[in-house]
This record gives structure tokens, sequence and C-alpha cells, in this order.
């Protein structure tokens, strides 16, 4: 591997993300894949591992300045962790029954997901270009000390 290259291109995705506040996954998985010929699903897990240490980072530098939410972090951690694992089971369960290329699966499953970002934004700046005075609908604001604001909060980061 060459590693100056990985170095350069990896400054580059940073200033992209920088700029943009897109998600470094977005441009970092897809050059480990297709530029170094990293197999799928050692690139996406190494991205995962890395987010992973920024969010704890992150969420340690938030309750440091104590911006941190702990209820909102508690009902969604109540989500996204079984939805994690249940995630990883579902991938042994694939790989384990050897009829399914996992690279294969992950890498079309990167594809749709990457596709599907570039229509949504794509669509969010022909609204904004086309129809400036078009307003969304504010986001609803979910009562954590309600069941259905548990709910909700669970659900969306399941």
């Amino acid at each position: 591997m060459n590693y100056l290259l990985l170095s350069f291109l990896s400054f580059f995705v940073g200033i992209i993300v920088g700029l943009t506040g897109v998600g470094g996954a977005s441009p970092i998985t897809p050059m480990l894949i297709f530029v170094f010929q990293i197999p799928a699903s050692i690139a996406i897990s190494s991205d995962v591992v890395a987010a992973t240490m920024m969010k704890v980072v992150g969420g340690f530098k938030h309750w440091q300045h104590k911006t941190l939410d702990l209820q909102v972090v508690k009902w969604l951690a109540l989500g996204s962790v079984p939805g994690s694992l249940t995630g990883v089971w579902i991938l042994h369960c694939i790989k384990s029954t050897g009829n399914q290329d996992l690279d294969s699966i992950l890498l079309r499953c990167l594809g749709i997901a990457i596709a599907l970002i570039v229509a949504l934004s794509l669509t969010q700046l022909a609204v904004k270009t086309f129809f400036p005075n078009f307003k969304l609908p504010a986001p609803p604001e979910w009562d954590l000390n309600t069941n259905y604001g548990r709910i909700y909060t669970r659900a969306i980061s399941f």
C-alpha cells in the first residue's frame, strides 16, 4: 500500500469534510475500497471503529462543556446499541451460511446508501435553488418524559 498516497488522499478528504460537513465515511470508505483495493468488510469496519473513537472523544468534550443531554444519550443508546448488535448478528449469519460473499453484499449496500445520499443531496440543492421560499415543516420535538417521545427516539436511532 502506498502510505504517502493514503496520507495525501486522507488529508484531501479531511478538507472536503471540513468544508462540506459531509461525514468522513462518505469519501473515505469508497477510497479505501476502490483506490487501495481494501475488502469492503475491512474498509467499512475500520471506518466504524474510527467513527466510534471520534464520537467518544466528541461526547467527552460535550460532557466537559456541559452541553450533553444525558437523557437524550440514554434513549438514543437504547435504540442504537441493539440496532448495531442486530446488524453484526445479521452479517455473522450471512457469513456463516457460506452461500453469499459478504464483501459483495456490503459493497452493494454501500453503493445503495451512497446513491441515496447523492440523490437526496441533489434534491435538496434543487429545491433550495429553484424554490428558495419553500419552507419545510419543522422537525417534531419529542418530549422524552413521555412514552411517545421515548419510543420514537429509540426508533430513529435503531
